[in-house]
């Protein structure tokens, strides 16, 4: 538990995992999981941790990508310096810089590993989305996030287990359309589970008294922004959604 929440509150990463109860969640289903069996999967864009999924790439790089990678890391160091400065969401990295420098490290690095390519898909399309949002404003923005997420999902449904417990913000588990009028996680859920005759179920969870708030560490200083229209500092969110499905064996 401890090592979790010192995870989620270190220097360079910032999560909306900032509950005590969220971190115990973590632990609680690692901990119940059979040994070395991966069982936490991420859906959504990164907008924060570029420097540490960049940390993560950098014993791993082969020489052929070593100078596209000192590029990319170069790009997120000056981009969190100019933030330092100005203290203006958009100078960071993922909400100021082009998917390019991704792709060219993509290019230049043949058959990663595993880990590492996942690392580099994330960072392509959280840019990628990003820009999406400078030039159009929310709806393309939320339609490319939107389609990102599915994508993860649908690749997650050929590959895995046939349950699955999905956490996500409230409106990312909406059945049908969204507030943005996107079908988003919660939409796909129910038409997925309805391929083999099952129903996907969701609560709506909201924290109330007795909630405790994680205390955030040195990097988690940065705001938060949905979408242009936010520029205000990190809080607990206001609400939390579960989506519980039976994946179908028909999509393996």
């Amino acid at each position: 538990m401890q090592g979790i929440e010192d995870f989620l509150t270190g220097s360079v990463t910032f999560t909306f995992y900032n509950l005590h109860e969220e971190a115990r969640l973590l632990a609680d289903v690692i901990q119940a999981a059979p040994r070395n069996e991966r069982v936490l999967w991420g859906f959504d864009r990164e907008i924060f941790n570029d420097r540490y999924l960049i940390s993560k790439l950098e014993p791993r790089v082969p020489a052929g990508a070593r100078g596209a990678f000192a590029r990319l890391k170069e790009a997120s160091t000056n981009a969190w310096a100019r933030y330092e400065r100005t203290r203006n969401p958009d100078d960071m990295f993922i909400l100021a810089e082009d998917s390019g420098l991704v792709a060219a490290l993509r290019g230049a690095w043949p058959n990663p590993d595993r880990e590492s390519d996942a690392v580099m898909r994330t960072l392509e399309a959280s840019l990628a989305i990003e820009a999406a949002e400078r030039a159009g404003g929310a709806w393309p923005y939320m339609e490319r996030r939107t389609q990102w997420m599915r994508n993860n999902l649908a690749a997650l449904l050929r590959t895995e287990s046939p349950k699955i417990l999905m956490k996500f913000g409230y409106s990312h588990m909406i059945r049908g359309a969204n507030y943005f009028n996107a079908f988003d996680l919660g939409a796909m859920a129910d038409g997925v589970a309805a391929l083999t005759g099952d129903r996907a179920f969701h609560i709506l969870v909201l924290p109330g008294p007795g909630s405790r708030q994680a205390v955030p560490g040195p990097g988690a200083s940065a705001p938060s922004r949905a979408t242009s229209s936010t520029n205000s500092a990190p809080a607990i969110s206001v609400s939390r959604a579960y989506c519980q499905m039976r994946m179908p064996r028909v999509m393996k």
